[in-house]
């Protein structure tokens, strides 16, 4: 019997929770997805992939010149023995994965190299700035649901358009909204360059960077995308497909009305709580004087409150109502917004400096 000992840095197990939460997302038809791990010198590394979609590889710091036989472990077991101390232990053919007392079984992997995903002729490298899991999370609020994305892909995806030396523009929409944020970033070459990705996978690969620390990075050719961090590299592999034309439906922006974005999403979450998800309506009453909104259950109003605190609107009387989910992620992660409505008929748009989501009222969806 042999056993070695992994020694884990915090920054270390946070990233191999994250690792186990995407290969579950990767792998829904498994109950336990595999992650193979290995141990070579003082370095130990993760490898994760699913069907051509995306891999990837974290390098891990041990203590001690160490080696450890490549094994799979499940990912929820991986998430149990995310410890300061990783044990694993070789005994004839059997091999387990141990930390605070918690043992699960390893398997010999399938081949390393059936991870990797051919990245072509990488095209730029782009130093991502700010904070680009944050954005990437908050646009990947605006996928389709399970159902519409099997229907339509794309629905399922994140677009990223490099524009030359400046930022990325991350967006995705499931048709009834779209959600855009600009990425700052640091590049030496001039090129505009696009990308579409799956979008869940774009947020976990980017979670587990910031975890790895800075820089971060994005390499992109017209087969992958590739991130970068220290002690990391993520390949995602790029989907192909028709982007809906989302350039062509952003409205002309002039401010209409400033809101506090965080308290007032706070509100409607609270007012519409006790309706059942699938009947919610929220409707705003936008008036100079003061404005107001109202909880729907289907056509029946529930609830009231007055929202003039929070928000304020400097034009006509419109009213506009709305699923209060999809306003609510428009809202989301931003302390301060501007808002643009004209017509009840019409989408709403929120933007707070490099974010900006277009929401579709409930009369469109009800046509």
């Amino acid at each position: 019997m042999k056993s070695i000992t992994l020694q884990l840095s915090p920054a270390c197990r946070r990233a191999i929770k994250t690792v186990a939460k995407l290969a579950r997302h990767l792998y829904p038809a498994l109950s336990d997805p595999p992650v193979v791990l290995e141990a070579l010198g003082q370095r130990a590394r993760l490898f994760f992939g699913a069907g051509g979609r995306v891999s990837g590889s974290l390098d891990l710091a041990i203590e001690g010149e160490q080696r450890c036989p490549e094994v799979a472990v499940g990912a929820r077991s991986l998430a149990e023995l995310a410890a300061p101390s990783l044990v694993v232990t070789e005994d004839g053919d059997d091999v387990t994965v141990s930390a605070n007392g918690v043992r699960r079984s390893a398997k010999p992997p399938f081949s390393i190299d059936s991870f990797a995903i051919s990245v072509g002729q990488l095209a730029t490298t782009a130093e991502l700035l700010g904070d680009p899991a944050g954005s990437a999370a908050w646009v990947s609020r605006a996928i389709g649901s399970k159902a519409e994305r099997e229907l339509r892909p794309m629905l399922g995806c994140m677009r990223l358009t490099l524009f030359y030396d400046s930022h990325i523009r991350a967006e995705s929409t499931d048709t009834y909204r779209l959600h855009e944020a600009l990425i700052p970033i640091e590049t030496e070459r001039r090129a505009k360059f696009e990308n579409i990705v799956d979008a869940t996978t774009f947020r976990f690969v980017l979670e587990i960077a910031e975890t790895m620390g800075r820089p971060i990075s994005m390499v992109s050719s017209e087969e992958a995308v590739q991130i970068r961090a220290p002690g990391m590299t993520a390949t995602i592999a790029c989907e192909f497909g028709t982007w809906p034309p989302t350039d062509e439906v952003w409205p002309a922006f002039e401010s209409c009305g400033h809101v506090r974005a965080a308290r007032l999403e706070k509100r409607i979450r609270q007012l519409v709580r006790p309706i059942p998800p699938s009947r919610r309506s929220i409707r705003l009453e936008l008036r100079r004087e003061g404005s107001s909104m109202h909880a729907l259950d289907k056509f029946d109003q529930v609830a009231t409150a007055g929202i003039s605190d929070v928000l304020s609107w400097n034009r006509d009387d419109l009213d506009l109502e709305f699923d209060p989910a999809f306003l609510c992620d428009a809202l989301a992660a931003n302390e301060e917004a501007e808002i643009h409505a004209t017509e009840p008929d019409k989408p709403i748009v929120v933007m707070a400096g490099a974010r900006k989501a277009l929401v579709m009222p409930r009369y469109e969806r009800r046509r």
